[in-house]
């Protein structure tokens, strides 16, 4: 894997052709261990020509909610929110609305002291 932004970097990276919209959630990894929980979450983009694979690692996670139910698609993502928050990072696969802030009505969401990109593969 390769590095390709963390923490706010990020906040700049995921836009554009390395946005989220219209990606599809591979995985997801919830991890706990002595220093904490990590959450890794693998993306195929759709609109990037350089990174087939994205994977997005959150560290030290403080707070996460992610819900499945059989009668829904694993998981394409129509909209997102990618914060900077007092706690660190916050993201949201399925928002309530749009806005630059966190919403409690917000679902499937993950909140931590940091975050990483990485490529999986390139094309």
């Amino acid at each position: 894997m390769k590095i390709l932004a963390e923490n706010d970097e990020i906040l700049a990276f995921l836009v554009d052709e390395h946005s989220l919209i219209s990606s599809t959630v591979n995985s997801l990894l919830i991890k706990g261990a002595s220093n904490g929980i990590t959450i890794e979450v693998t993306f195929s983009l759709m609109y990037s020509s350089q990174i087939d694979k994205l994977v997005l690692v959150f560290e030290n996670v403080t707070a996460y909610a992610f819900n499945h139910d059989s009668d829904n698609a694993f998981y394409n993502v129509e909209s997102y929110k990618l914060l900077a928050v007092q706690q660190g990072y916050y993201l949201s696969l399925d928002p309530y609305d749009e806005c630059e802030k966190v919403d409690e009505r917000d679902n499937d969401f993950v909140i931590a002291s940091r975050v990483k990109a990485y490529s999986l593969t390139v094309i």
